[in-house]
């Protein structure tokens, strides 16, 4: 995705571009995203949303009521 693309998606998320930008400038966001990636595919989160009950990995929205039951 293109820093533009992002920056298109900021704005219609309605943030802020100049707090978006001195987080991308100063890489603020970066180690605790790397953080967030390495526990997923620790815990075989493969999208979202992703649960893990007793041991069993949940992905992706359920089409089935009884999934959560």
């Amino acid at each position: 995705m293109s820093c533009q693309a992002i920056e298109r998606a900021a704005i219609a998320a309605a943030l802020s571009l100049t707090e978006y930008r001195t987080a991308r400038e100063e890489d603020t966001c970066s180690a605790k995203i790397r953080d967030e990636i390495r526990l997923a595919n620790k815990v075989g989160a493969r999208g979202t949303p992703a649960f893990r009950i007793s041991g069993i990995t949940l992905a992706g929205p359920s089409r089935r009521k009884s999934s959560l039951r």
